[in-house]
């Protein structure tokens, strides 16, 4: 089964259901019916001249039934896709890639074939250029990636010929989160994950989470200047080109809830890959292998 609807042809599908679990396709689409295109419907079986399929009122109808959605956003240089795979109590799940306002409803054989794909672009090795695996509090999160924002900028100065600033130091820190992070590359990705919505850090609480990130093992302190641990240099100095990045959400319903899980995956090269995740108790930075992305994707 591969059937390709448009959002207006959704919304009208919509129309058709009284009920919908919370992490479903059609739950989560609002607006008004634009123009929809009778006859492909009727070309996929989904609509006649009597309305909604029989064949497609059971498919819409499961799918208003789902009690897990594993969502990825995959953003590439040359594009993105977006994929959101539903889970049921029983049967086969359900695909879902969107582009643009056209989504592609699949089953688990044509699923399979898509998986060429992410083979292609991120490799399946084991290996890991470096390990990483840090627990960090929302606040030490942000500013250990602001310091690998700067140890790349460092990085690429060198490589561009270009007399860089010597060393790190807290004021170069300060500075950096004085300014609007919408030009900076990891920053705005852990921003995204945080409930808080502040980021301009006083020097006296930089002061007391750059003394934790001393605790965890991330950095060390000379008076001013910030000695990076050596795997966070490691892994700095691999993502100089960020060559992809996905987002992967996980939402289940259960006891009358929803919960979720949020995770950005920051592609450099298949032995250079960041995971970044939001839990319940903080932001974990930690690397991952192809293969482990490849797991995530499916």
């Amino acid at each position: 089964m591969k059937l390709q609807v448009s959002m207006n042809a959704l919304l009208m599908i919509k129309e058709a259901f009284e009920a919908f679990s919370p992490v479903s396709l059609l739950a989560n689409l609002s607006g008004e019916v634009g123009e929809v295109d009778q006859e492909q419907l009727k070309e996929q079986k989904i609509y006649d001249d009597n309305g909604l399929t029989d064949e497609a009122k059971a498919l819409f109808g499961r799918m208003n039934q789902a009690i897990k959605a594993e969502r990825t956003l995959l953003l590439t240089p040359i594009g993105q896709i977006q994929r959101v795979v539903y889970h049921f109590e029983e049967g086969p799940v359900i695909s879902v890639n969107q582009k643009d306002s056209i989504f592609v409803i699949e089953d688990p054989g044509e699923v399979e074939k898509s998986l060429a794909l992410y083979s292609d672009i991120f490799g399946t090795s084991d290996t890991v250029v470096t390990e990483i695996d840090y627990d960090l509090k929302e606040l030490e999160a942000l500013v250990l990636a602001g310091i690998m924002d700067l140890r790349i900028e460092l990085s690429l100065s060198v490589l561009l010929g270009i007399e860089p600033r010597e060393g790190l130091t807290q004021e170069m820190l300060l500075e950096y989160f004085s300014k609007p992070l919408m030009n900076s590359r990891l920053a705005p990705l852990v921003y995204g994950l945080m409930e808080d919505d502040a980021y301009n850090l006083p020097s006296e609480q930089l002061t007391m989470v750059l003394g934790e990130l001393v605790t965890k093992g991330c950095i060390e302190l000379d008076g001013d200047e910030i000695a990076v641990a050596n795997a966070l240099v490691i892994m700095a100095d691999n993502l100089l080109v960020f060559n992809s990045v996905v987002s992967a959400e996980n939402y289940l319903v259960g006891e009358d809830k929803l919960f979720g899980e949020k995770a950005l995956v920051i592609y450099g090269s298949p032995t250079a890959i960041l995971m970044i995740s939001k839990g319940n108790s903080g932001i974990r930075f930690a690397t991952i292998s192809g293969h482990d992305l490849m797991e995530i994707l499916l």
